[in-house]
């Protein structure tokens, strides 16, 4: 989870550098916190029957300086706050790094929205599903 990177230099040299390709499609790391897909998948997925839940897409951005998760959660039928709140506070429960870094003020709290499954960001090309559409990269948020 995090950086993806390679070496541009052959091994032994002094100083050597690396060159960045990007951020991994398994997860996020926030801060110093990682996360993996699947792990957050399954935690937002124990809800799935009784919210509708279709997909789940993460998408990471920088907000005033800090770290920022949005869980975007594709349904049926639009859920009210409290189930919001609901999961939030589970996958905080699950994961309490993410709670002590968000009441640091290291990342920001974590947010949910709800969509359609056409709402949800695809690969040009395939149009699957993006699972991390990570934008720290390309300058998104604050």
């Amino acid at each position: 989870v995090g950086d993806r990177a390679a070496w541009t230099e052959p091994a032994g040299t002094a100083h050597r550098k690396f060159r960045l390709l990007g951020r991994s499609a398994r997860g996020a790391r926030l801060g110093p916190v990682s996360l993996d897909y699947a792990d957050l998948r399954g935690i937002v997925y124990s809800f799935a029957d009784r919210y509708d839940i279709r997909n789940l897409q993460l998408r990471v951005t920088r907000v005033e300086g800090r770290d920022h998760l949005t869980l975007r959660l594709a349904t049926g039928n639009a859920p009210d706050e409290q189930a919001t709140e609901e999961i939030l506070d589970e996958i905080y429960r699950q994961r309490p790094p993410l709670a002590a870094e968000r009441d640091a003020g290291r990342i920001a709290p974590l947010q949910l929205t709800w969509c359609t499954e056409a709402e949800m960001v695809t690969k040009t090309g395939t149009g699957k599903s993006i699972t991390v559409e990570d934008l720290r990269l390309r300058g998104g948020g604050s």
